[in-house]
């Protein structure tokens, strides 16, 4: 498992040094820079039901010497001048750029730092952009900077050591006492890589336990894997729990978990990762 994280504090247009965490380097030759662009809109652009107007400006995040990650954060301390423009959902609006084109990424602004996270099913060794975002300037501030912060350690709240016998996190399908992009990128690469043809790409929660050793094997039950379940209702207007499905949601449910930690906003996230269950 590969994952990109970020290690130093730089200020725009510089180059970031990136260090690959719980990998080797494909090419220890190479070492992972980050570099930011800037640019004004001059039309109309329309993402996921959100007009952004000319004016606003586009700020991307791209990479070079690329050594490969299947998982990222990056976090990015912006200046006073910049509004970051939001969806109607309340969250940043992303972008994703040519490496990130099949990846999930999930993002939260909290305090003017805006964290992106991403998570992928393949190990993305190209050079180019990340992602995009877009912000609203004030003419007023000169404060502009725009800099690319240090990846804290994210501190376990239950360590694997500590953990009570019998008892596991949903969503941290590696069991080291650690959700985050790891665990998304792991379910990503076993629903999108298993021969199980007959539900492209959605397995089912019996299939994943029959197969438990050899697709989630630290873990003993595929309810940890387990962590989207939506609620939908039939013309009498019972509910209906659609559950028992491994698919892209539970990857996108834990990743926006960990979002929400990295920004410090966990209080905003009101899924089930992260809470502990029992298993025999």
């Amino acid at each position: 498992m590969k994952k990109l994280i970020i290690s130093v504090i730089i200020t725009e247009m510089l180059l970031a040094l990136i260090n690959p965490v719980h990998a080797f380097a494909i090419n220890s030759g190479k070492v992972n820079e980050l570099y930011i662009e800037k640019s004004i809109l001059t039309e109309d652009v329309l993402i996921d039901g959100t007009l952004i107007l000319p004016s606003a400006m586009v700020i991307t995040v791209n990479i070079t010497n690329n050594i490969g990650f299947d998982n990222s954060t990056t976090m990015l301390k912006l200046g006073d001048a910049f509004d970051v423009i939001e969806g109607p959902d309340g969250k940043p609006i992303i972008a994703n750029g040519e490496i990130f084109d099949d990846s999930i990424v999930c993002s939260v602004e909290n305090n003017n730092i805006l964290t992106v996270v991403s998570a992928s099913d393949d190990v993305k060794c190209n050079d180019g952009s990340l992602f995009s975002f877009y912000v609203d300037v004030d003419d007023n501030s000169n404060d502009r900077t725009i800099n690319i912060l240090a990846i804290p350690e994210v501190n376990a709240d239950i360590q694997k050591s500590n953990l009570r016998s019998g008892y596991y996190a949903i969503g941290d399908v590696n069991h080291d006492g650690v959700i985050d992009g790891r665990d998304a990128a792991k379910i990503l690469n076993v629903i999108n890589n298993t021969a199980y043809f007959c539900y492209e790409h959605r397995l089912p929660i019996d299939f994943v336990q029959s197969h438990i050793d050899i697709l989630f094997p630290d873990i003993p039950s595929a309810l940890i894997v387990d962590a989207f379940i939506t609620t939908t209702y039939d013309e009498n207007g019972n509910p209906t729990i659609n559950a028992y499905i491994i698919s892209s949601e539970d990857a996108y449910d834990i990743l926006s978990y960990y979002s929400y930690v990295m920004a410090g906003s966990l209080v905003n996230y009101n899924g089930r990762v992260g809470t502990n269950i029992y298993i025999i």
